[in-house]
């Protein structure tokens, strides 16, 4: 008998470990916050809401895979909001960035949006000529 574990028994033993892994840790984390949204209360459809989008590394869905400590400082960060609350809360205040280009055609998405692709443009044509020399 081979040591070595199957690849399939192995893969599926790893789907299972990491889905016991994300949901003990949403469970953490919506139990360290409080399990309630900060603005209605309601425990329905909770999403993670970083309080200060400049200190924001990851979000929180791409980050529960990570070392404890780095998921764990990541979720300090954060508020818990609703859905409907975290749309609100959203639109008021994304006016003019990227994220809100995409379903926004105001002055100030648009000209964010414009401003993103001259300068991804410069980035371009600057790594072509460099790679040329």
């Amino acid at each position: 008998m081979s040591p070595y574990v199957a690849r399939e028994d192995k893969n599926v033993y790893m789907r299972e470990y990491m889905k016991r892994r994300y949901h003990e840790r949403r469970a953490w984390a919506l139990k360290e916050l409080g399990g309630k949204c900060c603005n209605c209360s309601t425990t329905e459809n909770l999403e993670f809401h970083h309080k200060n989008p400049v200190e924001k590394e990851a979000a929180i869905s791409k980050i529960w895979n990570k070392a404890y400590a780095v998921f764990e400082a990541e979720v300090r960060k954060c508020e818990l909001l609703c859905k409907q609350c975290h749309i609100v809360v959203h639109r008021a205040t994304e006016h003019g960035t990227l994220a809100m280009y995409r379903h926004c055609k105001c002055d100030a998405c648009r000209e964010a949006h414009n401003a993103y692709c001259k300068e991804w443009k410069r980035k371009k044509r600057a790594s072509v000529i460099q790679s040329g020399e």
